[in-house]
């Protein structure tokens, strides 16, 4: 198996817990597969049950530093295979660390101080440079540490949070983002937060809501691998989790023991 997820939605809508789910999944049923988790707000093995936790590699990436370093050990190292799982929770933190990360390396300066700076310089001419770094290298390092995560042979599970999908004005979303997460549509019109082609190369996108008295909902919003149906609005609940509805279900996978998520052989007539 070698599955592509995003998951977005605000915070405390699901998202953690869908990818937990996966974890104990793999360990009620003793299946192989190691899990590394980059994880920007160190929630992940708080809502794990600690037996698990021994599978599980975890990065708390407080900055675009830490998680560069967390990507080359889970790559150089680590090397995972088919039955492990990549985590990213949450990939538009590490989006908005980028900035930051870059004027450190360029000028040697937080991004404040650089952005008061030029302010400050009445001299300043041809725009903003700080906004040309911010098209083209920090661009290009979201998509090298992108790149290297999915060449790996393992599934992945990114998490982003939400944001409003702009349908006019400057700064509006394009045709196709619109028509996925506009208004009208289950995502009620938000759409995953971070850089804006977050997710363009997953294969799956889940929409995850929190409603009222501690209800929770998925609903896909885009399915791209041949022959699965598009999972509708659902309510998640202990019983019925992400991983039970998704991979067991959806996907049609089979918990084996000794040999992981898989699809059981049928027998020689």
């Amino acid at each position: 198996m070698k599955e592509r997820l995003l998951l977005f939605g605000d915070r405390w809508s699901g998202k953690t817990e869908a990818e937990v789910s996966i974890l104990h999944l793999y360990h009620e049923n003793e299946l192989p597969g190691r899990f590394f988790v980059l994880d920007t707000d160190d929630r992940f093995l708080k809502q794990a049950n600690p037996a698990a936790h021994g599978r599980v590699k975890h990065y708390y990436c407080a900055d675009w530093a830490a998680a560069e370093d967390a990507v080359r050990d889970i790559v150089n190292k680590q090397k995972p295979g088919p039955a492990d799982w990549i985590i990213v929770d949450r990939i538009d933190d590490l989006w908005e660390m980028l900035p930051n990360f870059w004027t450190r390396q360029i000028y040697g300066k937080e991004i404040d101080e650089q952005y008061l700076e030029w302010r400050k310089n009445e001299e300043a001419k041809g725009g903003n440079p700080l906004l040309q770094d911010y098209t083209f290298g920090i661009n290009q390092l979201y998509f090298t540490m992108e790149k290297s995560l999915l060449r790996q042979p393992c599934s992945i599970i990114w998490a982003a949070g939400a944001t409003e999908v702009k349908v006019d004005g400057r700064f509006k979303d394009s045709a196709e983002i619109v028509k996925m997460y506009g208004p009208g549509t289950a995502s009620e019109g938000v759409k995953p937060a971070g850089q804006k082609k977050v997710g363009a190369r997953l294969d799956t996108v889940f929409y995850m809501e929190a409603a009222a008295q501690e209800k929770f909902y998925m609903s896909c919003r885009r399915e791209a691998v041949y022959g699965r149906k598009r999972l509708p609005r659902s309510p998640v609940t202990p019983e019925a989790n992400f991983a039970k509805q998704y991979l067991l279900g959806v996907c049609k996978y089979k918990a084996i023991k000794g040999k992981g998520l898989g699809r059981e052989e049928k027998e020689n007539e």
